[in-house]
Parts: C-alpha cells; structure tokens; sequence
C-alpha cells in the first residue's frame, strides 16, 4: 500500500523552496537523486504534507515531480505554491491569487509569420477546495481572524518594500493592503511582450496571471484523478522592465509574493486540518 499525504506540494525554485519550508514543521527528508523532499506538519494542527522542489522551473520539471510523486505516494490534493507575473489591471505587488481554473497554453501553441496561435488546454480546481477558501473572509466565525491576517501581511509587505516603485502602468506605486484573488491563472512563456499579454488576456480578459508551472501539474492531477489547486503570490507586473523593478524594490518582491502564498495557504490548511 502506498503512504499517503493529504496534500502534496510542489515548489518551482530554490529561493521560494526555503521560504515555503519556513512556513511548516519538518518531520522526515525523503529526498531521491531527482527530487528535495520533506514530509511535513502545520503547528497546532494535525496534517500529513509532502513538499516537493522540482528540479528546475518549468512545466515539464513541475509535471515530472507531480508524477514521480504520485507513483511513489497517494495524496489528497496536489498544490503548485510560487510566484507568478501580474496581468490583470486589479492585481497588485504581494497579492495572493489562486486557481478557479487554469489555461495551458504551452499546449498546441503554434507560431506563423511571428504570431502566435494559442490552442489553450483548460483545467479546473473542485468547488470543494474552492468554497472552503471563499468562506474564510465570509464565515462571520473566521472573518476578524481573517482580516487581522490581512493586516498582518499587509504591514510585512510595506516593511520589506518601504520605497515606492514604477508600477504596471508606468506611475510610481507602494505595497498596497493585501488582497486575495480567486479566478483564472495562466500557463505559458514567460514573456516581456505586450502582444503576448494581450493575446493572453484575448483568451479571457479576467485572467489574474502568468506563470509557467500549473499545466504541468494539472495534467498529471487528471491523470491520476486526483484533485488540483495552484496558489500564486504576484512578484511582478508582465511586460514592465524587471531590472528596474527588481532595483527599486530591492530584488524582496519575489519573497513578499511567495511568503505571502505560503502563509495563505497555511491558514487554508489550518482552518480545515
């Protein structure tokens, strides 16, 4: 018989790695010659987790890690947990997005006469993963609980990016107070080409973000039948020049975003661990 894990986790980058791990208790390593890997806990609460660092970034890295993790081990849920790149108008720095659905595009993509044709693949996380993080900011049990952990993250961001910075649409801009997006996230190229952010956003002009793990992580989930959800702190702004940003903000964009989607989905997993 298998060992089983309520939720297997895996993380893209060695930077996000360290920041994700400082968000759990660490109980066991079981790393292969592929894969970093610890069995972990949440304090106070009883859960049964594996964190995964894939190899490298990328679909296909976050697609062979989910595998190999699921002919070793059964699990509850599959999580992709890391950063991702803003293309919605109402996401900000430090926000938390996570998946309603995905949009592959890597899948079927064509290019002709420099254009790219998209022949998207679309993925879908249950209502049941989905009601339960809705409720924490409605439930009126959860919801002053809920607002001081807004509070708190908030008060981290502009502590750690003090400065103000050129934001997505050119103008200067701060860490504004968190918020937390559910909606449409997409798997595609990373890109600093506004044709290609438009034609991400012709797909569906709600989409919340970039980034260019999920795909991967969501076909393996269908395969295996098993349940997906990706959650995304926003890093950056697709399309504006990242070394600019990454001086202004002292290159902490990237730890605000992930810490933020560790510390979310922690709460998530304390409130129904």
């Amino acid at each position: 018989m298998k060992r089983y894990f309520d939720a297997i986790i895996i993380v893209p980058l060695d930077e996000e790695f360290e920041i994700v791990l400082d968000g759990f208790q660490c109980s066991e390593e079981l790393s292969t010659t592929t894969l970093i890997r610890f069995a972990a806990t949440l304090p106070d609460r009883w859960a049964n987790l594996l964190i995964v660092r894939q190899p490298e970034m990328g679909r296909s890295a976050c697609q062979e890690a989910a595998n190999e993790c699921l002919i070793e081990f059964d699990c509850g849920l599959l999580i992709c947990l890391g950063i991702a790149g803003g293309l919605s108008s109402d996401v900000s720095i430090g926000d938390v997005c996570y998946s309603r659905n995905i949009v592959d595009v890597l899948d079927n993509a064509k290019i002709k006469w420099n254009r790219i044709t998209f022949s998207p693949t679309f993925y879908f996380s249950p209502r049941e993963i989905l009601v339960p993080i809705a409720l924490d900011k409605l439930n009126p049990h959860s919801k002053s609980s809920y607002l001081a952990w807004v509070a708190e993250r908030s008060k981290f961001g502009a502590t750690l990016i003090p400065a103000p910075f050129t934001g997505k649409d050119g103008s200067l801009e701060t860490i504004k107070e968190l918020k937390i997006w559910e909606g449409l996230i997409a798997c595609g190229s990373v890109s600093a080409s506004p044709e290609y952010n438009a034609q991400l956003s012709a797909i569906d002009r709600k989409v919340l973000a970039i980034e260019t793990e999920s795909g991967g992580l969501f076909s393996v989930a269908r395969q295996h039948k098993v349940l997906a959800v990706t959650i995304r702190g926003i890093s950056d702004y697709a399309g504006i020049d990242k070394n600019l940003f990454e001086q202004q903000t002292g290159g902490k964009a990237r730890t605000l975003a992930v810490a933020n989607a560790t510390s979310f989905l922690v709460r998530q997993l304390q409130s129904t661990g």
